[in-house]
């Protein structure tokens, strides 16, 4: 189409936006609540046999976080410390199946699990995992990388 393309993606979409990141030239990328550094949540449900029978094989890639290309920059990162929540329901089945994330999360991804050093700009979003992808703040950004 000619135009520069800019990748957004929420959660695990943010790691297959970095891997799309090796074909596709970028002019820049959003992560929103994306496990960076591997997830404790998919490590745990490696090791829950009942959950773990509802997963893919991506699940080994998401635990580990090893060996995904840097996203394409400039690049956005929004995260959040709202914990688990009932409009989050993935986070409470993983409450309930025995999940015990280290330090403050947004109810399936820590703080700690979202961070990577590439980022031009970081933001803390007041929403649980599954809405901050809504959150006015995303979309003012993704709008600053197009306008």
């Amino acid at each position: 189409c000619g135009r520069p393309l800019i990748g957004i993606g929420h959660s695990m979409g943010g790691i297959v936006l970095r891997h799309l990141s090796e074909r596709y030239s970028w002019k820049g990328s959003i992560l929103i609540g994306s496990p960076n550094r591997g997830s404790s949540a998919a490590k745990h449900i490696l090791k829950t046999p009942l959950i773990n029978l509802f997963c893919g094989p991506s699940i080994n890639d998401l635990a580990t976080g090893k060996n995904w290309p840097m996203p394409a920059e400039p690049s956005t990162l929004f995260f959040s410390k709202s914990g688990f929540s009932i409009f989050c329901p993935q986070s409470l089945l993983l409450k309930f199946f025995g999940w015990k994330p280290t330090g403050d999360h947004d109810g399936l991804v820590t703080v700690d699990e979202v961070q990577c050093e590439i980022f031009n700009r970081v933001i803390e979003l007041p929403e649980n995992h599954v809405k901050m992808i809504k959150n006015q703040s995303v979309i003012s950004e993704a709008c600053s990388f197009v306008s």
